[in-house]
């Protein structure tokens, strides 16, 4: 499945197949700029950042279960987003640093560290990668 974000004339998540058939909205209500989202590929849910709403929320892949997971000032100019483990890593684009959000329960956030220009994260897991030569 892929999985994306428009907030063009009705904000929205969808995903379709990877050959783009089969497209299906899985968020259309209480949404307005979905910006970055995150996988978690092990429980299926679908995390994205609203930057209009200050907010992440979370959906399962049929888009049941919707929860926000933080909301306000304090996550303002989020932009990318990523899933490992207990937590959610974004950058926020203002100050240019690295948040660790607890993604059960929204607390525990920290700034890990500020970088340069930094505008999207990625965390790549030895385990979910394919073995290359």
């Amino acid at each position: 499945k892929l999985f994306f974000t428009d907030y063009g004339n009705a904000a929205k998540v969808e995903r379709c197949d990877m050959d783009g058939m089969n497209r299906t909205w899985i968020v259309d209500s209480k949404i307005e700029q979905p910006t970055a989202l995150a996988l978690d590929l092990i429980n299926k849910y679908v995390y994205w950042v609203d930057i209009y709403l200050d907010s992440v929320e979370v959906v399962d892949y049929q888009g049941r279960k919707r929860h926000t997971i933080i909301k306000g000032r304090q996550i303002r100019h989020l932009c990318g987003l990523a899933v490992f483990e207990n937590y959610l890593y974004t950058v926020n684009s203002d100050n240019l640093s690295i948040l660790q959000i607890n993604r059960y329960n929204g607390s525990d956030v920290q700034s890990l560290a500020r970088l340069d220009n930094a505008k999207e994260i990625r965390v790549y897991q030895k385990r979910t990668q394919t073995g290359g030569k």
